[in-house]
């Protein structure tokens, strides 16, 4: 058996040899810190997937009967939301999650704002969360925690009143502009913050 894959990368290694040679200056540590931020984003963004979904979808919608498949709309529907950019998904229940948890919604911004830092600037080595570099070990733990406490923040809104963030679709008039200027003034730094 080969102990190469047919590019030549040793086997169970494949991942460490392309990260020594694509980013040789980054430590180990820095590279599972990059790793920590991904899963926390990913963590955060299938939370708000589901919250999105199943306030749309089967609070809105109508059911197939108990013990059928789930409509085609259905599907049609979590295909399209994961495709669409981590900002425009968190803007549709932020509103309503900022209002039960202020703390927690800044929280989900940080993240996302790290993950940018990291991957589309590949500032890897000067990227921070909450002021401090990622290359702090107590960082590394805080982002996580701090993506915790967002994702279960969301879990809580699913179990306590997952209506209400379908009633962000009815937001007043004195709301949706603000949530309009709001999206105009964030539209040149959204393009570069799209996920």
């Amino acid at each position: 058996m080969p102990t190469t894959t047919k590019f030549g990368f040793p086997k169970g290694r494949v991942a460490q040899t392309l990260r020594k040679i694509l980013y040789p200056d980054l430590t180990e540590h820095e590279d599972e810190a990059i790793v920590v931020c991904l899963m926390t984003h990913l963590l955060l963004e299938d939370r708000i997937n589901g919250l999105i979904f199943r306030s749309h979808v089967q609070q809105d919608a109508p059911q197939p009967p108990e013990g059928q498949k789930p409509s085609k709309t259905s599907d049609a529907f979590w295909e399209i939301l994961v495709k669409m950019g981590f900002a425009k998904k968190y803007d549709r229940v932020e509103p309503f999650f900022a209002q039960l948890f202020p703390q927690e919604a800044k929280i989900v911004w940080k993240i996302n704002h790290l993950r940018n830092t990291i991957f589309h600037g590949h500032a890897v080595k000067e990227a921070e969360f909450n002021s401090n570099r990622i290359s702090d070990e107590e960082t590394v733990e805080n982002i996580f925690l701090s993506g915790q406490f967002a994702a279960n923040a969301t879990r809580q809104v699913r179990r306590d009143d997952e209506r209400s963030v379908s009633n962000c679709k009815r937001l007043d008039q004195k709301d949706k502009r603000v949530v309009r200027q709001r999206r105009h003034r964030a539209a040149p730094t959204q393009a570069h913050e799209s996920a």
